[in-house]
């Protein structure tokens, strides 16, 4: 069964075996990429919940037995109410045709559910979520449901909505092949009369918003986006795996295209209250006109110059250094992948080669002193560069551009130096993170060599042929005794003396705080300040990042010391200022934040996550552990003589990494 186009066209009535109960549809609250889980995840507990479509009560059934929610469900189906009643998990449950409203007077059409309509009209405001999943499509007049719905919800309750997506890819690809099949199932369900994209969808919610002025409701929506679920066909891995160029072209336009479900919550909000989240949904693919660049560049680019390029490379091969072209997203200084490819870069020069940093260009970036400074946007004008320019080698550092290394030339070697992904369960665009995890481990095939920054890193990359190229600290800020008064005037300035500063140095943006461990920093720093202790007062937990004032506002609320966006000298002064460094991120590559801890000799607590364990620091996941050894390290610090503490810096040098980085890169090339 496919959910998009189907082999023949079905588009009549078909069997009635939507409604053929399954007893084995349990709702998986860790699957991801289905649409019902998500939804399941995101109500909370105790809440009063209308599941409209309610079909068999998968949904209610999971909400009362798990989150001891009430709820309420309707469907156009009397069979599946009678069952649903029998089971026992729904307050109460209404048989409403939702086409059976009329959208212009809100008068009640004469049919078989107009009693029902009545019994469901007497219901107060008590909702604070209404589920609508998957049933948009269905509706002569969507609107009138969504305003029907909305005038029993809570305001600022949420409107759950899950709506299928007609921009997926097969249905593009069928398209363009003449077909536009119905089936029983999917986004060209039989049944459906609505199509929308994530953005159309939007468009549409605003039009109810200025629907809802015009006819003098008191309320309007503002609309999030909560995430999607992603979906292939059969047919679509074939024409990938047969014409990859055609879907990396596609998917490089408009990275929307694998998009099953869409999910969207509409906040109701009082018709004064200002919207936030429409701006959101403006972006602009310029998909055409992306599409029509670069097949103009390809076109140019034939096979000829290409086999011209090769003799050429390999003539220029024995007479010329070797080219080195390193490859990131991102050159802005603060961003931990710059200050590597910096020293790579800087030694590679020392060594003779020639050296080009490609990347877009970005705000405050590194300069790269001697090496060539190229701005390529996307992996195919990276590919492009290296084959008309006669690279040697390609080293790529990050997404997107590790896709280039299917697009070069034989001739030129091809590199992956890999900091690893975090999990993409952790982050709110899990769907998106998880493509670009796909995509990279489908680039190991054809890279030569594969380097990781850590042992963690390899493990995860599940590629035995990986070599770890370890990253040192020795470039950073050293603890020296010469900052002993630096250290005393930057703890008066910030009124602490003889207080014990906690420092945790990390990003806290708002979908990055999960990941980062922030929430659980916080509630260290409360278990630790619960116990009556009389110097409890005595400890500042100070948190230093990058963030937008709505993160600063959200942290300072959790009772923090927040020091956002800090330029480098003022982060090495609050290292000079701190007596322990805490960190509790879910994940990480490497941190530099302990990196340089470590340099400026400061006891370090942190999460027991592997990358961690590869530093000579504590580590630990327990509250309790992390209140025993944050105390041990207290004893050892005497507040009236803290300025004249006792730092004994950690070092690891760059050296021996690059030689053998450079030596194996040489070899490769030769």
């Amino acid at each position: 069964m496919e959910l998009t186009n189907y082999s023949v066209n079905k588009l009549f009535p078909g069997t009635n075996r939507k409604y053929v109960i399954d007893y084995n549809n349990d709702i998986d609250i860790n699957d991801k990429n289905n649409n019902i889980a998500i939804i399941a995840d995101l109500i909370s507990e105790n809440s009063t919940v209308l599941d409209v479509g309610c079909s068999f009560g998968y949904l209610g059934k999971w909400l009362k037995k798990n989150k001891s929610c009430t709820v309420y469900g309707i469907d156009n189906n009397k069979e599946v109410l009678d069952f649903v009643k029998k089971e026992g998990y729904y307050e109460d449950v209404y048989l409403i045709n939702l086409d059976d409203i009329t959208f212009f007077n809100a008068e009640i059409i004469n049919s078989i559910y107009t009693s029902e309509i009545e019994r469901f009209n007497e219901l107060p405001q008590i909702f604070d979520y209404i589920v609508v999943a998957d049933v948009l499509e269905h509706l002569k007049t969507p609107q009138t449901s969504i305003v029907f719905f909305a005038e029993k919800l809570i305001i600022g309750s949420n409107l759950i909505i899950s709506i299928s997506n007609i921009a997926n890819i097969d249905i593009i690809f069928n398209l363009i092949e003449g077909r536009f099949n119905y089936e029983e199932f999917g986004v060209l369900d039989n049944a459906h009369l609505r199509f929308f994209t994530k953005k159309s969808f939007a468009e549409w919610i605003e039009s109810v918003d200025e629907y809802l002025k015009n006819i003098n409701k008191e309320f309007k929506f503002d609309i999030n986006f909560i995430g999607s679920t992603i979906y292939q066909s059969e047919n679509v891995k074939e024409i990938i795996s047969k014409n990859p160029i055609i879907y990396n072209l596609l998917k490089s336009s408009n990275p929307e295209i694998d998009i099953l479900q869409n999910i969207f919550a509409l906040t109701k909000i009082q018709k004064d209250d200002r919207v936030f989240g429409f701006s959101s949904f403006g972006k602009n693919f310029n998909a055409i006109e992306n599409i029509s660049q670069t097949l103009k560049v390809l076109v140019d680019f034939n096979e000829k110059s290409l086999k011209e390029i090769d003799h050429l490379q390999k003539i220029i091969k024995e007479k010329e250094t070797i080219k080195v072209l390193f490859l990131s997203i991102t050159h802005q200084i603060g961003h931990g992948v710059p200050v590597v490819i910096a020293q790579h870069a800087d030694y590679f020069l020392k060594k003779g080669y020639t050296v080009y940093i490609g990347g877009p260009q970005g705000y405050n970036d590194f300069s790269y002193s001697g090496c060539n400074r190229v701005y390529l946007n996307n992996y195919l004008e990276a590919a492009l560069f290296a084959n008309k320019y006669g690279i040697s080698c390609v080293i790529a550092h990050t997404p997107p551009f590790f896709s280039t290394l299917k697009h070069l030339s034989p001739a030129i070697k091809k590199v992956i130096f890999d900091y690893g992904e975090p999990p993409a369960e952790l982050f709110p665009d899990y769907v998106e993170r998880k493509l670009v995890l796909i995509e990279k481990k489908s680039c190991y095939d054809v890279a030569d060599k594969i380097y990781t920054i850590s042992n963690t890193i390899k493990t995860e990359s599940e590629q035995d042929r990986a070599e770890v190229i370890k990253l040192g600290n020795n470039h950073l800020a050293v603890w020296n005794k010469d900052m002993y008064f630096l250290r005393e005037k930057i703890r008066n300035e910030y009124g602490w003396k003889e207080k014990i500063i906690v420092l945790n140095v990390a990003r806290f943006h708002s979908g990055e705080r999960y990941y980062k461990g922030i929430d659980f920093y916080a509630d260290v720093m409360k278990y630790i300040k619960s116990f009556n202790d009389s110097v409890v007062d005595n400890y500042i937990f100070v948190l230093c990042g990058k963030a937008f004032q709505s993160d600063i506002l959200y942290v300072k609320d959790l009772s923090l010391q927040v020091i956002a966006n800090v330029k480098d000298e003022e982060l090495v002064e609050l290292y000079a200022a701190a007596d322990i460094f805490m960190n509790f991120s879910k994940w990480e590559g490497y941190n530099l934040g302990i990196a340089q801890a470590l340099a400026f000799g400061l006891p370090i607590i942190a999460s027991d996550i592997s990358a961690h364990r590869e530093f000579p620091i504590f580590v630990s996941n327990n509250i309790y552990k992390i209140r025993e050894k944050f105390l041990d390290i207290v004893k050892g610090i005497k507040l009236d003589e803290v300025v004249n503490c006792e730092r004994n810096p950690i070092l690891f040098t760059w050296i021996s990494h690059l030689q053998k980085f450079e030596k194996e890169i040489r070899i490769l090339c030769r």
